[in-house]
């Protein structure tokens, strides 16, 4: 902000000008440093809310894709069990299927093969 003397008044006042060197507010000198102090403060303190305001705003946008992932990871980790557990029964029950399909003496090969295969199924 600049500002300039007007003498022409009795008792001299002091105007403060805008960018353009227009005067936008006059009055003592005293008056006008505290208008120019009350509109830094104004400012800074929009400047200081905005900021804050928009950090907000991303952390929550973070925060809720975050959660978002975490939803459709959880999700795709219940499809991808389960499609697993899906492909293993009809492996077993193909695997049963030829069990039932060959002669006696590989029928045990194949139940051990099995076994290994689903030990942890039943």
């Amino acid at each position: 902000m600049n500002g300039k003397w007007d003498h022409s008044t009795k008792p001299s006042t002091y105007k403060l000008l805008d960018k353009d060197g227009k005067v936008f507010y006059s009055g003592s000198f005293k008056d006008c440093m505290e208008k120019n102090q009350d509109m830094h403060e104004d400012i800074n303190s929009d400047i200081y809310f905005t900021r804050g305001y928009n950090k907000g705003y991303s952390d929550a946008q973070e925060n809720l894709a975050r959660k978002m992932s975490k939803t459709i990871m959880d999700d795709s980790d219940a499809g991808y069990d389960q499609g697993v557990k899906d492909c293993h029964k009809i492996l077993k029950e193909q695997l049963d299927e030829m069990i039932d399909d060959c002669r006696m003496q590989d029928r045990y090969a194949l139940k051990l093969v099995r076994d290994k295969l689903f030990k942890n199924e039943s």
